[in-house]
């Protein structure tokens, strides 16, 4: 999780390697997204946080056969989960 101004900002990291074919971030799909949400609901009812702006994005990394970066992409506001 991260802060964006008043935004609180959960945040899905995902790596894979160059050889499986699609991108890192095609790997948080629907099932994923509204698991996020639901753990979003829950994370606000714990801490009390009430109505506050939340934003979801995804960190994808891809790997080289050798474990190496070869590509970084943050990819802000990916997904959104208007219906918990």
């Amino acid at each position: 999780m991260a802060r964006d101004g008043k935004a609180l900002v959960f945040v899905e990291v995902k790596t894979l390697r160059e050889r499986d074919g699609d991108p890192p971030q095609a790997a948080v799909g629907q099932s994923k997204q509204r698991r996020l949400g639901q753990l979003a609901q829950h994370y606000l009812k714990w801490k009390r946080l009430g109505e506050v702006a939340c934003r979801f994005d995804v960190v994808a990394v891809t790997l080289d056969g050798r474990d190496r970066v070869t590509a970084l992409r943050h990819l802000p506001a990916a997904f959104d989960v208007e219906a918990w």
